[in-house]
């Protein structure tokens, strides 16, 4: 039986339907794992909750059943995944409850974690895992950031894979643990962070520069020139890169999200060389 391993930082490049991964039928899941692997890429993003008018939090179990098979299919391709448990920088906008609601307990997380860890063969070598992102004391759910720096410390004890750390989104090398991966979320395309870092391009200002509308949103990466140069920057700097598209648009037949092409080749160019 082959063993697999989490492969290096330095390796890991890739495009994540991060908020909406979860709005393809399983069948569509395949073929999103085997286009990103014909193109290059060693690893998606999901977030597993994250900006929810879909009310992924308030049923948990239904969501993990979904991500379940999700992740199943990614690992039988080889495909890496990026996971964020929580978003902790999620605003309460339609109804989203706080971090610092008492729904979300230790027990709660736990619960979480204890099913990935348990229902996923190949979990610890696949998946990357960063049980909170963009936590701390000038992020949203600040009242309760300590929540998630308790999470994802105690994270450590049950997961025997990578895990990543994104303490105030773009943390400094000396805050990082030591052998976990630093989750760099760039805020201009100029910037691909520490050396060894994962580049993430998960905020408003980067996507917007990419994609030319706030936070990306409902649009497709326009701006390829600076996709290419932040993507060669990451590669000739050590560091792994991956593409966060926030609300990519939804395609009008399918009624599912556009995976972008164009900018999944751009990277997969600039990767290259």
């Amino acid at each position: 039986m082959e063993v697999a391993t989490m492969i290096p930082v330095k390796n890991m490049v890739g495009y994540g339907l991060d908020y909406q991964w979860d709005m393809f039928a399983p069948a569509g899941w395949t073929c999103y794992r085997d286009y990103l692997g014909s193109m290059g890429m060693t690893m998606t993003g999901v977030e597993l909750f994250s900006y929810d008018e879909r009310k992924l939090h308030y049923n948990a179990d239904a969501t993990l059943d979904k991500f379940v098979q999700f992740a199943r299919i990614m690992i039988a391709g080889k495909m890496h995944i990026k996971l964020t448990i929580c978003n902790w920088n999620v605003g309460q906008t339609k109804g989203i409850k706080s971090y610092c609601d008492g729904m979300f307990s230790d027990e709660w997380y736990g619960h979480v974690l204890s099913r990935i860890i348990n229902e996923i063969p190949g979990a610890f070598d696949y998946i990357l895992l960063e049980p909170c992102s963009e936590f701390g004391p000038s992020q949203r759910n600040k009242n309760c950031w300590k929540k998630a720096e308790r999470w994802t410390r105690w994270s450590d004890i049950p997961w025997a894979g990578t895990l990543s750390w994104n303490y105030e989104s773009r943390p400094k090398p000396d805050t990082v643990p030591a052998g976990w991966a630093l989750d760099f979320h760039t805020f201009k395309s100029s910037d691909c962070g520490p050396r060894g870092c994962l580049c993430v391009t998960d905020t408003g200002n980067v996507l917007a520069e990419l994609c030319g509308s706030k936070w990306g949103s409902g649009a497709l990466a326009g701006n390829l020139k600076a996709l290419s140069a932040l993507v060669r920057k990451c590669k000739a700097a050590g560091n792994g890169f991956l593409f966060y598209h926030f609300k990519s648009p939804i395609d009008k037949v399918w009624k599912c999200p556009i995976i972008d092409g164009a900018a999944i080749q751009t990277i997969r160019d600039a990767w290259r060389g």
